[in-house]
């Protein structure tokens, strides 16, 4: 895996990685203005060095040790519920970076993309049996017959939000999710920018934040129904790449339009994570 640091000069979404780019760790972060980071396999550097509107520079590797305090978030509810819509309301990162963030922090998002609906159709096909959709229960309900009780109004509630995020996807992504920062107000400021009410989070230590960005995202299995598991619409809900507005309003470091078709910076790329 290598680090680059991505410098935009126009407005370009975040779609052209997810479509094209089976696994990216993506840091949005304060320093001297904001900057965005991006970790990405070797075999993928044609596909970063193409982003239109970016400047790409090799940079070591994100220095998670300069953050004191992180925090690592999982969905509140079941993976299969949805945390936005198309038509949700959506807060820059990079205003909220420039205007309520006072020291050095940051957001880091692991992304992998994943192919299997599997884990949403399994949950819709539990609450559809009346079996348990979670935990221990979720086990043995496997083995136990369909339910001829009616389904409660709660259930299809869920069921029908299932069904909604499985409309809303192109794609699926297992994602860890992590902030980092001096001062937990720093923190809270970022998480400002998440879907109301979709994530908790517990406090983990610089060692496995690293780790988190590191190794490959795990899928929602039995037992982790609570892993992120967003589909395209979730994870640009909170985490983009930058609009004109933030490019005309923030002090986000911009990059040079030549340097779009030189080619040059790309050949040097010798910064590696292990990913194991």
């Amino acid at each position: 895996m290598k680090w680059f640091d991505i410098l935009p000069y126009k407005a370009e979404g975040i779609k052209a990685l997810l479509d094209h780019v089976g696994r990216f760790v993506i840091v949005v972060y304060r320093e001297d203005g904001g900057r965005i980071g991006i970790c990405i396999a070797a075999k993928d550097r044609t596909t970063i060095s193409m982003l239109d509107g970016m400047e790409v520079v090799v940079r070591k590797p994100f220095e998670f040790d300069s953050y004191e305090r992180y925090r690592r978030y999982k969905h509140k509810r079941h993976c299969a519920i949805p945390i936005a819509s198309k038509e949700s309301d959506v807060e820059s990162i990079y205003g909220i970076l420039d205007r309520e963030v006072l020291e050095r922090a940051c957001l880091c998002v692991n992304v992998m993309k994943t192919a299997s609906m599997s884990r949403i159709y399994s949950y819709i096909r539990c609450l559809e049996n009346n079996q348990p959709s979670e935990g221990v229960g979720r086990v043995f309900g496997m083995f136990a017959a369909p339910s001829k009780n009616k389904i409660s109004a709660i259930r299809q509630g869920r069921i029908q939000m299932a069904k909604s995020k499985i409309a809303q996807c192109t794609h699926l992504f297992s994602c860890e999710i992590i902030c980092g920062a001096s001062r937990t107000d720093d923190i809270r400021s970022i998480e400002s920018i998440f879907p109301y009410d979709a994530f908790t989070y517990n406090t983990i230590s610089c060692k496995k934040a690293r780790r988190a960005m590191v190794h490959r995202p795990s899928l929602p299995i039995f037992g982790k129904t609570r892993h992120p598991l967003l589909s395209e619409t979730e994870l640009t809900s909170f985490v983009n790449l930058p609009t004109e507005n933030d490019l005309l309003r923030t002090g986000l470091k911009h990059g040079k339009t030549t340097s779009y078709t030189s080619g040059s910076r790309l050949p040097r790329m010798d910064n590696t994570v292990n990913d194991d």
